[in-house]
């Protein structure tokens, strides 16, 4: 279980998401959720960083930085946005890959195409 302060940033994300999803339904492409969803939480207070640069680490050494194209929430929280059904595996394995390899703790799989969001927002910890 995560500790009372991420639980309610989740929260608020949470929440964010519904806002999204009850104004925009489903359909649209991932940069319209994107956006969206990145003003909501602004919104709610939440420090929200997109195109964070993660290091590749391997034997305590820096190999690479590569750009996580996603959306870091109070540098705990990272959220992998959907629009789609159909590559939902690849975006669990690349989620689980950022949290392996950034300091944060949680992440977020959202998909808004889904009749309610609660079936689209799943969480994951590292």
């Amino acid at each position: 279980m995560n500790n009372p302060e991420t639980e309610k940033i989740i929260n608020l994300i949470f929440d964010a998401a519904k806002e999204v999803h009850r104004h925009l339904g489903t359909g649209l492409i991932k940069s319209a959720y994107k956006a969206t969803l990145c003003y909501e939480m602004h919104e709610r207070g939440l420090h929200v960083e997109t195109e964070v640069n993660v290091h590749l680490k391997y034997k305590n050494k820096i190999l690479k930085e590569f750009l996580t194209g996603e959306i870091i929430i109070n540098k705990k929280i990272i959220i992998e946005i959907l629009s789609s059904t159909k590559e939902k595996d690849f975006h669990q394995k690349k989620l689980s890959t950022l949290l392996r390899f950034s300091d944060a703790t949680d992440g977020l799989l959202i998909n808004f195409n889904v009749p309610q969001i609660a079936g689209g927002f799943h969480k994951y910890k590292v």
